[in-house]
């Protein structure tokens, strides 16, 4: 069994650590997972990407799906994650998203 994620295309074929993934964004049938310190794409559905990581994922919207481990904070209009990237939201994914994430750092 992996322990992590593998991403395939007919470009390369990489295994990314689960914790690795800061967040995964679809960009028209693309699938565009970003690390730290790289990115990593392949043809697939949003669904089946988020199937295949583990759970600390959050879909904040129809397109982008964040590292719940790796945010920083929320505030009105973003995201802003551990590594300095910050990610523009609606309000309404704004929401969700800090619902989530208080959901989440209160469990651990």
């Amino acid at each position: 069994m992996l322990n992590g994620l593998r991403i395939h295309n007919r470009f390369q074929t990489a295994l990314i650590t689960y914790g690795d993934v800061s967040y995964v964004e679809q960009v028209n049938r693309k699938i565009i997972v970003h690390t730290v310190c790289d990115e990593y794409w392949e043809y697939c559905s949003m669904e089946d990407m988020l199937m295949r990581l583990d759970g600390r994922m959050h879909r904040c919207h129809h397109s982008l799906a964040v590292n719940m481990d790796i945010i920083r904070s929320v505030s009105a209009a973003r995201v802003e994650l551990a590594d300095g990237r910050v990610l523009p939201m609606c309000h309404d994914a704004i929401r969700r998203t800090k619902k989530a994430w208080i959901k989440h750092i209160s469990n651990d």
